[in-house]
């Protein structure tokens, strides 16, 4: 499976569905089938700020996990709980099990 990540702002569909930005702009993880390239699944991460650009700066993927990190600012959902930030913008990393 081949994934990948970036940024956006306001709405994009990366094969999946519309994925709508949080704030300025969000942080997103695309993961598409590497033999036929047909999207398995995506989702948008980002804070509410309305100034600060969210981002995915890196994807690490092994057997049982991918671990994304990026920049947020103000609040952001991760893994089921708000998370904010204590700065203008701070880092953001999270681990899912594939």
């Amino acid at each position: 499976m081949a994934k990948f990540g970036g940024s956006f702002q306001g709405s994009t569909d990366v094969g999946g569905g519309v994925l709508s930005s949080n704030g300025a702009s969000d942080g997103f993880v695309a993961a598409y089938d590497s033999a036929s390239g047909s999207h398995q699944w995506s989702m948008a991460l980002g804070g509410n700020s309305a100034s600060i650009v969210d981002e995915v700066a890196a994807i690490a993927v092994d057997r049982e996990r991918l671990c994304i990190c990026g920049e947020f600012g103000g609040t952001m959902m991760l893994a089921g709980s708000n998370r904010t930030s204590s700065a203008e913008a701070d880092m953001f990393l999270v681990s899912l099990a594939r």
